[in-house]
C-alpha cells in the first residue's frame, strides 16, 4: 500500500513535526498500549492513556500497584504502541499478551506489538506522587512509523458520535418522556466535559459545544 513505509525507517529527529503529521496533537490524550520490561527481560503490556505535552509525553494517572509502574520505575524505559485493533486492547486489558502478539525488536529494548501502526520509545523524566498513583512525564527518544498515517484510539470520536445520536432523540423525548430527555442531556453534557478535557484539536470541541447550544436553543 502506498501509505506504508519501510519498517527499518527509525526517526528520532524533528519529533514535534512528526507527531503533528501523524495526528498526535499537542494536549491530545490517546489510548495506547504501553510495553515495559519485566525483571526477567520479558515484555509486559497494558492499555494506558498517554497525553502529548509539546515535545514530552505524560501519563496523568499510573497506579502504583501495577506491573507497568514497577517496571517503569526500575528501568526508566517504556514503549508506547499506537494502534486501533480492539482485540489487542482486549487481550492487554484482561490478560498478558501472548508472545506471538509481539513482533521482532527493531533496535528497541522491548519488541513492539505486531499490530501496532507506530510506536514511540520514551524514557522516564520524573513522576509526581499522588497517593495511590503517580503522574509521569516522559521524554521521546525515537519513533518508528509503520503507516504514514497511523490509526489510534481516542475517546473523542466515540463521545461526539454518541452525543450526535442522543441529540436526535432529545427533542422527541422532551415531548413524550421528559425524564428520559433529561437523562440524555446529562450524558451529552458529560461527553462535552470529557471532550473539553482530552480533545484540544478541531473539530471535536466545536461540535460538542454546537450540540449543547442547539439543544438548549430549541428547549421547550
Amino acid at each position: 500500500m502506498k501509505d506504508e513505509i519501510p519498517l527499518e525507517v527509525h526517526t528520532s529527529l524533528d519529533i514535534q513535526e512528526l507527531l503533528d503529521k501523524i495526528g498526535f496533537e499537542n494536549g491530545l490524550l490517546i489510548e495506547t498500549i504501553c510495553s515495559t520490561e519485566n525483571p526477567d527481560g520479558s515484555p509486559h503490556s497494558a492499555p494506558i492513556g498517554v497525553k502529548r505535552a509539546g515535545m514530552l509525553l505524560s501519563i496523568d494517572k499510573l497506579f502504583k500497584d501495577t506491573i507497568t509502574f514497577e517496571n517503569l520505575v526500575r528501568s526508566g524505559y517504556i514503549l508506547i504502541n499506537l494502534l486501533d485493533d480492539i482485540e489487542t486492547f482486549y487481550l492487554a486489558t484482561f490478560s498478558d499478551l501472548p508472545r506471538e502478539e509481539y513482533d521482532k525488536s527493531y533496535s528497541t529494548r522491548i519488541p513492539p506489538l505486531r499490530r501496532s501502526n507506530a510506536f514511540i520509545e520514551a524514557e522516564l523524566v520524573n513522576f509526581r506522587d499522588r497517593d495511590n498513583f503517580v503522574s509521569v512525564e516522559l521524554s521521546i527518544s525515537g519513533i518508528l512509523i509503520r503507516k504514514m498515517k497511523p490509526c489510534f484510539f481516542t475517546r473523542c470520536k466515540h463521545a461526539v458520535l454518541e452525543s450526535l445520536i442522543h441529540a436526535t432523540r432529545v427533542p422527541v423525548f422532551r415531548r413524550i418522556d421528559p425524564k428520559e430527555a433529561g437523562s440524555l442531556m446529562k450524558l451529552i453534557l458529560h461527553y462535552r466535559d470529557l471532550v473539553s478535557r482530552i480533545c484540544p484539536e478541531e473539530p471535536y470541541n466545536r461540535i460538542m459545544n454546537g450540540i449543547v447550544n442547539r439543544l438548549r436553543d430549541t428547549q421547550i
